[in-house]
Order: structure tokens, then C-alpha cells, then sequence
């Protein structure tokens, strides 16, 4: 669930929206840009890139009804943001804009795991559309997956002024990442360490090696192609069935065994076990404070493993 389109719209048009109010002009040194092709027709378009290096995309429906959402997108990236991201993401979520509501979000200023900066880089959105396009009547928070923590932080940090007035009415979160970070990427440290024990390319047996629970090393060069070509290598993820060899196929079945993935969402939480992983150890909490729960990780998840094996073999 991690659309707007996918959930109720008109249960949220009846809560927030009262009459259509016609969009105002947007002030003169707005990025005036063109919507892409689902609002080509309904609605003007503005971007700009601010100076923390964020992308920011706004959209205002012709037939306005007042209501601002501040969207904060999934993630996090895993490469640097682009102005593209934003076009991608209204895109996904032309049906808010379809049936009235305003609509703005930030790429955030960079790639990686910062829950607190991309809350930040929401409310710079925000304040992007009221100061160059129009200013809304009301404004509601809308987070996917991590832009539930991110709209936790920002709803702590940013909801009201000092004078108890409101920047924003409410918020609506498709996140199960509210349950808890730690909840959120525990599971990952768990297919990090399940993946290198089938696959073993992660490093190889000939590359230097490294704690599992870091990712990857800070120094890798490693890009999101290469890891995804590492992933295809032992399990053929990105074959057809039955173009997979038969260790593929084999490796491929025990890992989702294993963790109880989907298929389609094997890569992506592998690129945050790695990638994000490694900018959470490197970046923001050091060795010390992620050792406890990759350790933990690794010590348990041979019972896992033990169990998928003892089923294989009876």
C-alpha cells in the first residue's frame, strides 16, 4: 500500500474538502514547469531545486478545492535524488491531484537513511508551495512506507508554530514502518545474513571480508546495477522461471523460505540491507550502536536456516 490511488480518495475529499476554490496565480518567480502527461490538462506545475540540494515538485488543480497534501515518498533512495524522482512520484499519485487537492514533495536532499532531515525537507515543500503558488486552506501530511517515519518527525517537529497556530490539519500514513525503525529494517539484517549464507558472492570467498551487519564496506564503489547483477548471479530473479538454472531456482526458493518475501520485493529489501545499511553505519550511528542488532540477527537466523534445511531434507 504504498499509493495514494490504491486507497478510499473520496472518504478523505469528504473529510477535507468543502467547495472547489479556483487556483490562485502562482507569484511571478515561481519554476513554472510542465505537468506530466496524467495532469497535462488539469493542473500547472512548478519546480525548483532548493539549496539543501532537494528537488521539490508542486502541482495545483485547476478546480482547486483548497486542501494541500505534502507527500513523503518512500525509500530511502539508495542513489542521489534527481529532479525526475518528483515527476515519477506525482505521477504514482495523480489521483490525488485529480479530484482536487494540491499537491507538493521534496526528493530530500540526499540519498540514504536521515529521518529527521527528510521531515525537514517536507516542510520546505510545504512552505515552497504556500510562498510560490498558493496557499492553502488546509494542509495534510500524506506518508508511504518510510515517509510514515518521516511524517512522524515532522508532525512532531513541525505541526504547529510557537503561536499554536497550525502548518498542518492532519496526516495520513500508509506506513508499516510505524510499528518501529528498528522493527522496520530487522528483517533486512536477517536477509543479509540468509543471503550470503546461500549465495556467497556478497563478498566472495576470495574478497577481503567484512561484518555482514555493516552492508557493504564504506569504501565499496558498489552500484545499485552491480549489487542487482550479484542478486541475478545466484538467483536468476530477473529470468524467467524456467530460464533459471537449477541452483537458482534452488537458491532463490530457500532464501524466500527463509525471510517469507514476496519474489518482487527480494532485490528491493537487499539494497537496503546493503546500500542503506551501510550509510546508517558509516553516516549516522557508528559501529558500536549497530552491532548489537546485526549480531543478534546473524546468531539467530542459523536456526532459520537449520529449519529450512531439516524441511528440504525430510
Amino acid at each position: 500500500m504504498r499509493y495514494f490511488g490504491h486507497f478510499n480518495l473520496s472518504l478523505l475529499a469528504l473529510a477535507l474538502a468543502g467547495s472547489p476554490a479556483s487556483a490562485q496565480q502562482a507569484s511571478q518567480d515561481s519554476a513554472v514547469t510542465d505537468c506530466p502527461h496524467p495532469l497535462a490538462a488539469l493542473a500547472s506545475c512548478y519546480a525548483a531545486k532548493l539549496d539543501t540540494g532537494a528537488y521539490v515538485l508542486a502541482a495545483l488543480p485547476k478546480e482547486w478545492n483548497g486542501v494541500l497534501v505534502v507527500l513523503g515518498h518512500g525509500g530511502p533512495f539508495v542513489v542521489p535524488p534527481t529532479a525526475k524522482d518528483e515527476v515519477d512520484s506525482v505521477i504514482r499519485n495523480a489521483a490525488v491531484v485529480q479530484r482536487g487537492f494540491g499537491w507538493v514533495a521534496s526528493s530530500y536532499r540526499k540519498e540514504g537513511y536521515g529521518v529527521a532531515m527528510a521531515a525537514e525537507d517536507s516542510d520546505q515543500a510545504r512552505k515552497f508551495f504556500i510562498e510560490r503558488v498558493a496557499k492553502p486552506r488546509r494542509t495534510i501530511y500524506h506518508g508511504q512506507s518510510y515517509g510514515g517515519l518521516v511524517g512522524a518527525k515532522l508532525i512532531e517537529s513541525y505541526a504547529k508554530n510557537v503561536d499554536g497556530s497550525l502548518n498542518y490539519d492532519g496526516a495520513l500514513f500508509q506506513s508499516g514502518a510505524l510499528a518501529g525503525a528498528l522493527l522496520t529494517y530487522e528483517h533486512r539484517a536477517d536477509l543479509r545474513a540468509v543471503y550470503q549464507y546461500y549465495c556467497k558472492n556478497l563478498p566472495r570467498p576470495n574478497e577481503a571480508q567484512y561484518p555482514l551487519w555493516s552492508g557493504i564496506p564504506s569504501e565499496s564503489k558498489m552500484t545499485l546495477r552491480e549489487l542487482t547483477a550479484l542478486v541475478d548471479e545466484c538467483t536468476g530473479i530477473s529470468l524467467a522461471a524456467d530460464a533459471r538454472s537449477a541452483s537458482q531456482k534452488q537458491n532463490l526458493a530457500d532464501i524466500l523460505a527463509v525471510m517469507g518475501y514476496p519474489e518482487a520485493l527480494l532485490v528491493r529489501h537487499l539494497q537496503a540491507a546493503t546500500l542503506t545499511f551501510r550509510d546508517v553505519v558509516e553516516r549516522l550511528t557508528g559501529e558500536v550502536t549497530t552491532r548489537w542488532g546485526a549480531s543478534r540477527a546473524e546468531a539467530g537466523i542459523r536456526l532459520h536456516v537449520s529449519c529450512v534445511e531439516n524441511c528440504h531434507s525430510q
